[in-house]
């Protein structure tokens, strides 16, 4: 996440306890947040360009109306460096109240992970 007060990312957040009211100042020291920024790690075989390599992720939250909202983010051109690490980063902006369900799927890797924000 972008702490706006501080102007800084926070640490990873996967794992983290839930985070309550990040739009009001609900964060680490009071900080407010708004948007998450994510960022991918991939690795593939060092100094690459796969041409068939693709990556995507699905993002579900449902709203206090119990409407679904889906963001689906798809990634092509990997270029793998001397490290095989590739760096795919995405902004999801106004969804720091919402349970977020994040679902990437690269290859024949699958990974779901849940992010426990709330707003009350």
């Amino acid at each position: 996440m972008f702490w706006e007060r501080s102007g800084k990312f926070s640490e990873n957040i996967i794992g983290a306890p839930p985070f309550e009211n990040l739009a009001k100042g609900g964060g680490p020291d009071d900080e407010t947040a708004t948007a998450i920024l994510f960022d991918l790690t991939f690795a593939g075989d060092k100094n690459s360009a796969p041409k068939y390599a693709t990556a995507t992720v699905d993002i579900m939250q449902s709203s206090r109306t119990g409407q679904q909202i889906v963001t689906h983010k798809a990634f092509t051109n990997f270029l793998f460096g001397a490290d095989g690490i590739q760096h795919k980063a995405f902004l999801v902006e106004n969804s720091t109240c919402m349970p977020m369900s994040v679902g990437i799927h690269a290859g024949k890797t699958d990974r779901n992970v849940k992010l426990d924000l709330q707003c009350k």
